[in-house]
């Protein structure tokens, strides 16, 4: 097409907040990639042509037309249509007389919250449990499935049930143009008589999640402070990166390079042409004391070809730096196992090494030597186990114990999981596209710098208890955001010993925790938030239920005006909170902070104070009997 044809070219795209590295749109390698279809037009408008759901109900299997627009199933295999019903059997193909298909938008009613169908993107619109209390399991969804671009005729396969409407946007002077993802060129088979215009749209740069706070920021990797040079601890905490839509699919993977030196632009480019960057978040292995550089970007969601489109591929987002500061690397010493040895060799100075008192870097070479007179088959050396924090309730701290010998390492799902009885480990930032379900009781150990992120932890049964730890730096991180119900729920016993675990839920009437008979907190910090728009709580508890905080931070939020289900903290019966050390936040703002059923008291030896205030800010001691009937409680502070 000659240069002269083309009238204008309009440039859709978005980009991130914040100043990055460099700009990538002026680097070849890292542009965004172009969408697979151009929308080529000569200025007329598009025509709409609707049907309803009453228009299909009586067609049977049959081809269908209204208004120029044809459905045609393929019932070869089985009927891939049914009056306002398609089924997976057959393909089902929309053709015009009118002109290209520029937008098709289907509503209807789907038998679960998810769908996947080839080539369209998938919208939930509602869903209602008409009656959460007495059939929590029964909903009705709306969803709604897109498919943009401009084609003569548009398929589609999959279960699409009571089809309530289908628009279908027409152009009638459309142009069909095809693009190739790989030659990075589109192709007009036929050049109409006449100028043209190309409206080229990009694909959308990945982002990160944003915090649920009042002001959200984004969820970046963070430096790890104190993080000892020349060990396999994470310098980083990982970021998080947004879904795609309403859909549980990221919008892409977060990459990462380390250096000891700043690198330039063209560096960082060439590197990532390379393939250097690594989804594994950075440790400080072979790293030296001193600061060292965290380059890091998303690597944009992209399918296979074929099944590319705007609604399941983002872009790479730009490179960015952290600077992380490393301390001294750690010193180690030996010490010898002479359990079964000869009493003789036992004696101090007959197994010696060549380590000085304070001890050796990682790396360095030590000399064993042995002054005895028996005959030695061999030395065997061995690494010390890792350990994580446990309470001790003797000695009424956190202690360090040793992994178990059989442990499970947790690793990435795109749907739900079941988890039987044994010891789950988190390295690196993993992500569950769906519920945990207990089947046993389970221990959760979450590595420092890790992240484990779910969309619901429940127990099969209510006789499960999840126990979660974390490590030295307590530093690991659970974060289960539900959309569907209750964050964690349904167990005997919750305990938090030392790491940071936040659970929380945008479902009305939901809240962060519900049906946890005992909820212990060790150390690390617990937040339990409803972060929807209607009402809820951040915990609830069964009756008969307790709450014990014996360290850490603790903070419930509700809000709304609704009832029961508005409280910071809230019980169905009966339930009693008692602090023992550690802090506690609780608050509603619509409501109370406090159920009026919940029993809050101070432990024995506990000098903390219990506070409440009406606004958040100017705080009064509670010195009365009974439950604070104030918008916010705190303990400890």
């Amino acid at each position: 097409m000659p240069a002269s044809a083309l009238q204008s070219v309009r440039t859709k795209g978005r980009w991130p907040e914040g100043k990055a590295i460099f700009d990538r749109r002026s680097i070849s390698r890292l542009l965004m990639t172009l969408v697979a279809l151009f929308a080529l037009t000569t200025g007329a408008w598009a025509e709409t042509v609707t049907w309803l759901d009453t228009d299909m109900k009586t067609s049977g299997n049959a081809d269908f037309t209204k208004n120029g627009v044809t459905v045609t199933p393929d019932n070869s295999n089985g009927n891939a249509k049914s009056g306002n019903y398609f089924y997976s059997y057959g393909m089902n193909t929309f053709t015009t007389t009118l002109g290209n298909f520029t937008k098709i938008e289907i509503e209807f009613k789907p038998s679960s919250s998810s769908l996947t169908i080839s080539g369209w993107d998938y919208e939930l619109i509602e869903a209602v449990q008409p009656d959460p209390i007495d059939h929590p399991d029964s909903w009705y969804y709306t969803g709604k499935l897109t498919w943009e671009g401009n084609a003569e005729s548009v398929s589609i396969q999959g279960n699409v049930s009571n089809i309530q409407s289908i628009t279908f946007t027409i152009d009638p002077n459309a142009v069909p143009i095809t693009w190739d993802n790989a030659a990075k060129t589109a192709t007009i088979a036929s050049m109409p008589a006449g100028n043209v215009e190309v409206n080229v749209n990009y694909f959308a740069q990945a982002e990160l999640a944003k915090s649920t706070d009042a002001t959200p920021v984004a969820l970046a990797p963070a430096p790890i402070p104190g993080v000892p040079a020349n060990t396999d601890a994470p310098i980083v905490t990982p970021g998080t990166v947004a879904n795609i839509g309403n859909t549980t699919t990221k919008q892409g993977t977060l990459m990462y390079y380390v250096s000891e030196e700043q690198l330039t632009d063209a560096q960082l480019v060439t590197l990532a042409d390379q393939g250097a960057f690594s989804a594994d978040v950075p440790k400080a292995t072979d790293l030296t004391q001193g600061d060292v550089y965290v380059y890091y970007y998303i690597q944009g969601a992209e399918p296979t070809e074929g099944e590319r489109t705007d609604a399941n591929t983002c872009s790479d987002s730009d490179i960015k730096a952290l600077t992380v500061t490393l301390d001294a690397a750690p010193l180690w010493n030996a010490e010898f196992d002479l359990t079964d040895a000869p009493e003789e060799d036992k004696a101090p100075g007959v197994w010696t090494t060549d380590i000085p008192e304070d001890g050796v870097a990682k790396g360095t070479e030590v000399t064993v030597t042995y002054t005895g007179t028996k005959k030695i088959i061999g030395v065997k050396a061995e690494k010390a186990p890792d350990t994580y924090l446990k309470w001790d309730a003797d000695q009424k701290k956190l202690v360090a114990a040793e992994f178990p010998a059989e442990v499970t390492t947790v690793v990435n799902a795109d749907g739900n999981v079941t988890w039987s009885a044994g010891t789950y480990v988190v390295e690196g930032d993993v992500t569950i596209n769906g519920i945990i379900t207990l089947n046993g009781a389970v221990d959760l150990i979450i590595k420092d710098g890790a992240k484990l992120t779910a969309n619901q932890i429940k127990g099969s049964n209510s006789n499960y208890n999840l126990s979660i730890y974390g490590q030295a730096n307590q530093t690991g991180q659970l974060f289960v955001n539900c959309t569907f119900g209750n964050a964690i729920k349904n167990m005997a016993t919750f305990e938090v010993h030392s790491c940071q675990v936040t659970a929380t839920s945008s479902y009305d009437s939901g809240g962060g925790f519900n049906s946890i008979s005992t909820f212990n907190v060790y150390g690390g910090s617990v937040d339990a938030e409803y972060t929807g728009n209607k009402h809820g709580y951040g915990i609830s508890l069964p009756g008969n239920g307790s709450m014990n905080i014996y360290g850490g931070d603790v903070k419930a939020v509700g809000k709304g005006n609704n009832g029961n289900y508005s409280y910071g903290i809230r019980t169905s019966n009966s339930a009693t909170v008692t602090v023992y050390g550690g802090k506690l936040w609780a608050e509603s703002a619509g409501k109370e902070a406090l159920h009026s059923n919940i029993t809050l008291t101070k432990g024995a030896g506990f000098t903390g104070k219990i506070e409440t205030s009406g606004d958040g800010s100017s705080w009064t001691e509670y010195t009365t009997t009974g439950t604070p009937k104030t918008k916010y409680v705190r303990v400890g502070y």
